[in-house]
C-alpha cells in the first residue's frame, strides 16, 4: 500500500536501522510520517539516524509508542543521551496511530519536532554530515510493524 513496513521479531534486542545509498547531506530539516501497527507499547520505538558518518555512528532521534522522544549520539560503542525518554502530549500513543517526526540540523542547531511542533532545541557539533536512515526497537511487543508513509528532508542554506 504504498508504505514500507518495518519489523522488530523479537523484544529486548536493541535497535536495529538501515541507512539510506544516498549521498551525505550536512544541513537539512527531514519529516517522515509514521503509522504504528495493531500492537505498539511502552518503549516500543521509531525514528530516524542522521548525519551518520558510517553504519554505526550518528544522531538517533525516535518516538516511544507510549508518547515519549528521545535524541542521542552513537559513536559505535558508546551511546550519549542528549535528551533522554521525555513525554510529550504532541505524538500520539498506542498502536495505529500516525505521528509527523521532523528535525533540523543546522551547522551544530538540533531542532526536534513532533506532529508540527517544536519539542527542543539544542547545540551539539559532533556530527557535521552524514547519511540518513531509519531505525525500529521492541522493548515489549513482538513482531513489532511500524509503516513509514513518507520520508521527506529539505536542504538548508544560509
Amino acid at each position: 500500500n504504498n508504505q514500507l513496513v518495518m519489523t522488530a521479531d523479537l523484544p529486548g534486542q536493541g535497535e536495529e536501522w538501515g541507512l539510506s545509498t544516498h549521498p551525505g547531506i550536512t544541513d537539512f530539516y527531514m519529516e517522515v510520517s509514521f503509522t504504528t501497527g495493531d500492537e505498539c507499547a511502552s518503549l516500543d520505538r521509531y525514528g530516524v539516524l542522521v548525519r551518520a558518518p558510517d553504519p554505526n555512528q550518528g544522531y538517533v532521534y525516535g518516538f516511544s509508542c507510549d508518547g515519549r522522544f528521545r535524541l542521542y549520539k552513537w559513536d559505535g560503542e558508546t551511546y550519549q543521551g542528549l535528551q533522554q525518554w521525555t513525554s510529550s502530549t504532541k505524538i500520539q500513543t498506542g498502536p495505529e496511530q500516525t505521528n509527523k517526526l521532523g528535525i533540523l540540523l543546522s551547522s551544530d542547531t538540533i531542532k526536534l519536532y513532533a506532529n508540527d511542533y517544536l519539542l527542543l532545541e539544542l547545540s551539539d557539533s559532533t556530527y557535521d554530515t552524514g547519511r540518513f536512515g531509519l531505525f525500529i526497537g521492541s522493548t515489549n511487543t513482538e513482531d513489532l510493524k511500524i509503516y513509514v508513509n513518507d520520508m521527506s528532508y529539505w536542504e538548508v542554506t544560509e
